[in-house]
């Protein structure tokens, strides 16, 4: 491969050797814009252990600038995996003005309209009532979407709201509900994203 020229090189080759080219001079700071785009998955992954590797953090997250002793890199992306993949610090762009600007925790906490709880129990109206009440009652959630064989999806304010409370809550009633399973998640940057956006265009 090093004897071709650099431009029969396929679109994601290209991407790995412009990243090589940018690194090799020790430089204590990179711009990478789409570093990524238009590669298969492996190759991305490849990546983006390559730059976490870069940055000398050995824990996922990435400089989002200030690491003294690694890389700090700062990148434009379309992709929110990457974003999830890299950052710990997160600005959100629109119409070419920076709207916000956090880790991604506090993005998904300000703007993601807080945690979302799916909840599977008895399928039968009495016992989804019930177990509605209990999670407005407990935790303020308010149901989502029609429910489907059993399943309930809730939406929980961030405020004053904590994963282990939640918990709590669920395990001290789950033998009471009929609840076989559930489940707590975060929104996701694409839903942070989305919603930033919204909140821009409703004025």
């Amino acid at each position: 491969m090093a004897a071709r020229p650099a431009g029969e090189y396929s679109g994601g080759s290209r991407r790995k050797l412009a990243l090589g080219i940018a690194l090799v001079g020790g430089v204590d700071a990179v711009l990478l814009d789409e570093p990524s785009s238009g590669m298969d998955p492996g190759a991305r992954r490849a990546m983006w252990s390559f730059i976490i590797e870069a940055t000398g953090k050995r824990d996922g997250a990435f400089v989002g600038g200030a690491k003294s002793d690694g890389l700090a890199v700062v990148l434009t992306t379309h992709s929110m995996e990457e974003c999830e993949a890299l950052c710990t610090r997160v600005g959100i762009m629109h119409q070419g003005r920076l709207r916000c600007l956090g880790s991604s925790s506090h993005l998904k906490l300000r703007f993601g309209g807080g945690y979302l709880l799916e909840v599977h129990a008895a399928d039968d109206d009495a016992a989804q009532a019930r177990l509605a009440a209990y999670v407005a009652r407990e935790l303020g959630g308010e149901e989502t979407e029609d429910r489907h064989f059993g399943r309930a999806k809730f939406r929980l304010p961030a405020c004053g709201q904590s994963m282990a409370r939640v918990f709590r809550a669920m395990e001290a009633a789950k033998a009471d509900l009929g609840v076989q399973a559930y489940g707590l998640s975060m929104p996701t940057l694409e839903q942070v994203f989305l919603s930033v956006v919204g909140e821009i265009l409703q004025g």
